[in-house]
């Protein structure tokens, strides 16, 4: 009779097997652990290591790239592009050069600034190459990141190095190498050097045979040019506030020579400006526009600014360029819808200013309120600036007392409309007809153009609302 088999795992197997896992799991278990604990600080030095390799493949070739005249350390310095977006963060080294080819020279700047983005400092380079910088925006790359924060002021005591977080000697260094040492909010520290580019001013050799009374001599003089005179930012101004353009301001890399006040030429003006004069004073160049009789106008539109240097100026012209907005927009007319003096549910108030303006909010409160002392007042939170003086009483016809309606406010090119909504809050009885009178129309600050100048009230007389009945 055949028997089934009792073949199995006998006891001291299964011991042994149950060993030798609780081994294999302890090795995996412990290699799993180390892994999850130092993931971040692989992560770390990976992203430190990449910051240094990413600075070390710009620095060096821009420094090679530069004379000695062509660094600029002070914190102050512009990145010398088009570029008026970065003029708060700090420049810690912009290098500047030029080429010349066939005839054609190009100009190059590199300007390492410190950023911070409310998370990090970072080091970021702001490239641009070409004819007339001003007129180039600049290439824009991040080449360190999670910097410590920088300390305040240059440290002149070692000038030809430099660190984020003061001033660091590195060994080697030489008046003819440049270097940049960073630290990270780790503590994290490195170095990036390169040697700039340096001229030959003069070598001489000479030889002599003692039995000869013949001494030749030979002569080799290698001059550098100096860095060019090139342009840096270019500005239009509305210096008197009423609403048209009437100065050009030039900044340009170094002083400029008493014959550099010929060769300017403008067209397109705002208003249809005209030049008038041009001065020069150190850097700059100023030049004095006529005013146009057209419409006010502070926007760059069609203006363009040309220089073709003469009589001995040095500095490099720069063909027709667009200036840089720095002109405010300026309110120039104020009117309502029927002008009866009453603030009602449908009335409305149009600013009409010199140019587009943002910032204007899409839903308002109108109040006027009848103060213990002066004229009754209008204020419009996000379109007038404060509580405005409405130049008489009668608006509120109950002293010390105010009422608020709700509206609505639109842009339309250069105007701003307001409507008043409904219903009315507070002691609507008190609304009366006031004025005629004095009104000035004081915009609120977050009232800019598409530059960012905050939009300011007529500089002139009559000011905007003279003999105006508000709404």
């Amino acid at each position: 009779m055949d028997r089934r088999s009792d073949a199995g795992f006998t006891l001291i197997e299964l011991l042994i097997a149950g060993a030798i896992s609780v081994v294999i799991v302890g090795v995996i278990g412990t290699a799993f652990l180390v892994g999850l604990t130092t993931a971040d600080s692989t992560t770390s030095r990976l992203a430190e290591s990449h910051d240094a390799q990413l600075l070390a493949s710009y620095l060096p070739s821009d420094l090679l790239s530069v004379g000695p005249s062509g660094v600029d350390t002070a914190s102050g310095t512009i990145t010398g592009c088009n570029d008026t977006a970065h003029l708060a963060e700090a420049n810690v080294l912009r290098l500047q050069w030029l080429q010349t080819i066939a005839g054609t020279t190009t100009n190059s700047s590199a300007s390492y600034r410190t950023a911070y983005d409310g998370s990090e400092w970072r080091l970021v380079r702001y490239f641009c190459t070409g004819t007339v910088l001003a007129s180039v925006a600049p290439s824009v790359v991040t080449v360190a990141h999670n910097l410590q924060a920088p300390l305040a002021g240059p440290t002149p005591a070692c000038p030809v190095h430099f660190a984020l977080a003061g001033c660091a000697t590195v060994a080697g260094s030489s008046p003819d190498t440049t270097a940049l040492t960073l630290t990270d909010v780790s503590g994290f520290s490195y170095t990036v050097s390169g040697s700039r580019r340096t001229p030959v001013t003069s070598s001489t050799t000479s030889s002599s045979t003692p039995s000869s009374t013949t001494t030749s001599t030979s002569s080799t003089t290698t001059t550098t040019a100096p860095p060019p005179v090139t342009l840096t930012t270019l500005a239009m101004t509305d210096t008197n506030a009423n609403g048209k353009v009437d100065h050009v301001n030039a900044v340009f890399s170094a002083a400029l020579g008493a014959s550099c006040n010929t060769g300017w030429s403008v067209t397109g003006g705002p208003s249809g400006a005209t030049l008038s004069s041009a001065a020069v004073s150190g850097t700059s160049a100023t030049l004095t526009l006529t005013e146009g009789g057209g419409a006010a106008s502070t926007a760059v539109g069609s203006f363009r600014v040309s220089f073709a240097p003469a009589g001995g100026c040095t500095a490099t012209g720069f063909a027709s360029t667009a200036p840089a907005d720095a002109a405010p927009p300026v309110v120039m007319a104020v009117s309502a819808t029927d002008e009866d003096g009453k603030l009602e549910q449908g009335d409305t108030l149009v600013i009409t200013f010199s140019e587009p303006v943002t910032g204007v909010p899409s839903s308002v409160t109108i109040t006027e309120t009848d103060p213990p002392s002066g004229n009754d007042t209008l204020a419009i939170p996000g379109i007038t600036s404060a509580a405005l003086d409405m130049g008489t009483g009668g608006y509120v016809t109950k002293n010390k007392d105010s009422f608020t309606f709700p509206g609505v406010a639109g842009v339309s090119g250069s105007q701003v409309t307001v409507t008043v909504g409904g219903p009315c809050t507070g002691d609507c009885a008190s609304a009366g007809a006031g004025g005629p009178a004095l009104f000035v129309l004081d915009p609120a600050a977050t009232l800019v153009d598409g530059a960012g100048n905050a939009a300011v009230k007529l500089n002139t007389n009559p000011a905007p609302g003279a003999g105006f009945r508000i709404f």
